[in-house]
């Protein structure tokens, strides 16, 4: 059965610091086999690496696919607080899906 999860670095975002995450998904199965298929990456808050609060990845042969993600006050009244980003990974042979969440806080306003 293959596993599926996401990552973001970092996970804390300080506007004195940082102003973006990177966002990693993986799919592997129990033995450590990479998988194929693709991410789609949705978020409430903020924007991903390609402008809107959504994102369709191709998993790599190592299993993963990134993106950024980030969220500005003034482009985005919800940047606040823990925002959720989710993620749903599909099989391209199967049509198997497995989903995933993560939470990445915002401290303050960013600017």
């Amino acid at each position: 059965m293959p596993a599926f999860s996401l990552s973001a670095r970092p996970r804390v975002l300080d506007p004195a610091t940082a102003v973006e995450s990177t966002i990693t998904a993986e799919v592997f199965e129990d033995d450590g086999k990479a998988r194929s298929g693709t991410v789609r990456l949705t978020t409430t808050a903020g924007a991903f690496g390609n402008g809107s609060t959504e994102q369709r990845l191709t998993l790599a042969a190592d299993g993963t696919a990134s993106t950024k993600w980030s969220c500005s006050t003034a482009a985005d009244p919800n940047c606040k607080g823990l925002i959720r980003i989710d993620g749903r990974w599909e099989d391209p042979m199967s049509g198997q899906f497995l989903v995933a969440a993560l939470r990445i806080e915002l401290k303050g306003a960013t600017p």
